[in-house]
């Protein structure tokens, strides 16, 4: 079961990383001119850590064919278990005292690290952290024993009280495992720098990536809005997939001052008339869009992955050389906000 919950944590925490890639990313840059590697890491782990919280506390969810034989196999996990350290009993008494003691042990395993971020990177203390990891654990044994909150006729896993003490006292330990190991790991926090050097490849390629991300995520929600409303026709689903697209890859870099869709605005670049102050005018932000991105939305539409493949390999060695094809044929530059805003 363990390898199921790590798997889908794994499976989920991509998705969330790009979801919260954006807002984490631009409060880097306007806090701190940068995204320190370190500090990025320390992110993506914290994302990975709240996805294995909820894999492996509600994952995986039961298929339910019959909902009163479903109640009646989990008859018994209807009534907490209120009575404080009983799982002890279990693991000198039970039958499987192997399975109670990893049970015990995988608690406190699952909860360390929420006390070790909340040290490590927001500087909490004992006191609050331990408040932390005791309203988390509260929120999973009800979402538990409510069936995760009426989703399920009836729980089926068990509320129990020595669950809160274990989670409770894992975030404890956790907490004070950060204090001697933040003498020998760097800050969570890089340091704050003015955001005025040329952003390099690796910035401008990510903002380009996070552009394509937000419009698959938007797509797939309007798509999910469709469901909802059972709209089950190609036709709306096409139209909202590349209406969606148009306006992140075009609508929002017309109206937008810096002139960057959600990716790019979310790493604080702007585009810039080659070797003039300011923005970028919209007619030369509409000829980079017919160079970049329209092709791959063309490609994309007619399900031509090695054309994609092959024109996104095309981009990369032109860039490679200093400016982008798009920037060159459109007169254009990629700069930081900082540069454009004059700020």
């Amino acid at each position: 079961m363990y390898e199921t919950n790590l798997a889908i944590a794994l499976i989920m925490a991509p998705f969330f990383i790009v979801l919260g890639a954006l807002p984490f990313v631009s409060r880097q840059y306007a806090r701190f001119g940068r995204v320190g590697l370190w500090s990025g890491l320390v992110a993506a782990a914290l994302v990975l850590y709240a996805c294995a919280v909820v894999a492996f506390t509600l994952f995986p969810l039961p298929e339910i064919d019959d909902p009163a034989q479903f109640c009646r196999a989990h008859a018994a996990l209807a009534h907490p278990q209120l009575r404080p350290l009983a799982s002890l009993d279990d693991i000198v008494y039970g039958a499987d005292r192997e399975q109670a003691f990893l049970q015990v042990f995988f608690n406190f395993v699952l909860f360390a690290p929420l006390g070790f971020f909340l040290k490590y990177r927001y500087g909490r203390g004992l006191t609050h952290s331990v408040v932390v990891g005791l309203a988390l654990s509260l929120t999973v044994e009800f979402t538990q024993l409510t069936g995760n909150w009426g989703l399920y006729p009836c729980p089926y896993r068990l509320f129990d009280v020595d669950d809160l003490i274990t989670n409770t006292a894992g975030t404890a330990i956790g907490w004070l495992l950060a204090v001697p190991l933040m003498k020998v790991l760097p800050s969570a926090w890089p340091r704050p720098r003015a955001d005025l050097r040329p952003p390099g490849l690796v910035r401008r390629g990510l903002g380009d990536l996070l552009d394509f991300a937000v419009w698959w995520l938007a797509a797939a929600a309007a798509s999910i809005v469709l469901a909802v409303f059972e709209i089950d026709s190609e036709l709306a689903g096409d139209a909202m997939l590349y209406f969606i697209g148009f306006m992140c890859l075009l609508g929002l870099p017309l109206m937008r001052r810096d002139r960057s869709g959600p990716g790019r605005a979310s790493l604080h670049l702007a585009l810039a008339e080659t070797g003039r102050a300011g923005p970028a005018s919209r007619m030369r932000v509409f000829v980079r869009f017919l160079v970049f991105p329209l092709p791959f939305v063309v490609l994309f539409a007619l399900e031509e992955p090695l054309w994609i493949g092959g024109l996104a390999v095309a981009h990369l060695i032109v860039a490679l050389t200093g400016r982008s094809i798009a920037g060159r044929l459109s007169g254009t530059s990629t700069v930081t906000r900082a540069v454009v805003m004059g700020r």
